[in-house]
C-alpha cells in the first residue's frame, strides 16, 4: 500500500479500499506492477485483462521520478506481459484535460478510438419518482447469477476481472430495479453522497424504457439517502442512452478518451 499511498494525488478518483483489494485478490486476470529504484518504490501501474483485451486501470510515478521514463518502463513491461498472455489489443481511458497523460500515451504509440461521455444529475429539494419502482439489494452470489443476463454498454473489458477484486472490497453496494414486477436491470456503486455508477446493466427487452426506469429507481435511492448528485459514464456512440438521460435530466459533466494499441 506504500505504492498507493506516495501517489495517490496522481491517481484520479481512487480508492485505498480498492487497491487493498487489488493486492488481496492477486487475480489471474489483475496484475500490479512495481518500479522500484535504489530499493525505493517509485511507480505502479494496475491492469486488467480478459477476453483477449487488456485494459491499464492506473498508472502513477511518485513525485521526482518523472520524465526519467519510470512509466514508459511499465507501459513497455505491462505491454510484455499481455502479450505473452495472449492478449492483442489494450485499452485505456484518460481526461480530456490530462494533457500530460494525453501526451504520453500517443508517444507510446496508443491511438484514440473513442469518446466517453461522462453523465452527471443533480439532486434537487423535490424528486419526483415513480411509486412502483422498487430496489432489491443484491448479494454478491445473486449478483453473479443476474451477470449474463444483461447487457453492459459501455464496458465489457473489466467486469470478469473485477469480480475477483470485489471478493475483498466491500465498499460496493448492487441493486436489482423492477418496475410494476419488471426486471429492468442492475446498478452497482459506492453508498456516497455523489454515486458514481460503475456497473450498469439493462435488460435487452425495450433497452430505452428499461434505462428510464433504472433511472427512477436511482433517484428513488437519491431521495432516500440524501445523495447530491449521480455520475454515469457513457460511450458516446450510444445516442438514443445519452439523449435517454438529458430527457431525465443529466447533463454533461466531463469528457474522458478512450485509447487503444494492437500489441501485434
Amino acid at each position: 500500500m506504500d505504492v498507493y499511498l506516495e501517489n495517490r494525488d496522481a491517481l484520479e478518483e481512487a480508492d485505498e479500499e480498492w487497491y487493498k483489494s487489488i493486492v488481496m485478490a492477486n487475480g489471474k486476470q489483475n496484475i500490479l506492477l512495481v518500479a522500484c529504484l535504489d530499493n525505493e518504490i517509485v511507480g505502479f501501474l494496475h491492469l486488467y485483462y480478459g477476453g483477449g483485451k487488456g485494459y491499464i486501470e492506473s498508472i502513477a510515478v511518485k513525485e521526482g521520478y518523472k520524465g526519467i521514463g519510470v512509466g514508459g518502463k511499465l507501459l513497455s513491461e505491462a505491454e510484455k506481459i499481455l502479450k505473452r498472455r495472449g492478449i492483442s489489443k489494450v485499452r485505456l481511458n484518460v481526461k480530456h484535460n490530462n494533457l500530460k497523460a494525453l501526451s504520453f500515451y500517443l508517444r507510446n504509440g496508443y491511438s484514440i478510438d473513442g469518446v466517453t461521455m461522462i453523465m452527471r444529475w443533480e439532486a434537487e429539494e423535490d424528486i419526483s419518482t415513480d411509486a412502483n419502482v422498487k430496489l432489491i439489494k443484491l448479494s454478491r452470489e445473486d449478483l453473479r447469477k443476474i451477470y449474463g443476463l444483461t447487457s453492459t454498454w459501455w464496458s465489457t473489458v473489466t467486469e470478469r476481472a473485477d469480480r475477483e477484486i470485489y471478493k475483498y472490497y466491500k465498499g460496493e453496494v448492487a441493486y436489482a430495479i423492477y418496475v410494476e414486477d419488471r426486471f429492468c436491470g442492475v446498478i452497482e456503486f459506492e453508498p456516497e453522497k455523489t454515486l458514481y455508477i460503475d456497473y450498469l446493466s439493462v435488460s435487452h427487452s425495450n433497452p430505452q424504457q428499461a434505462l428510464k426506469n433504472i433511472i427512477k429507481g436511482l433517484k428513488t435511492y437519491a431521495m432516500e439517502n440524501s445523495v447530491r448528485e449521480v455520475i454515469i459514464p457513457v460511450d458516446s456512440t450510444k445516442k438514443l442512452f445519452i439523449q435517454t438521460m438529458i430527457e431525465e435530466g443529466f447533463k454533461i459533466f466531463d469528457v474522458e478518451y478512450r485509447f487503444y494499441k494492437d500489441l501485434y
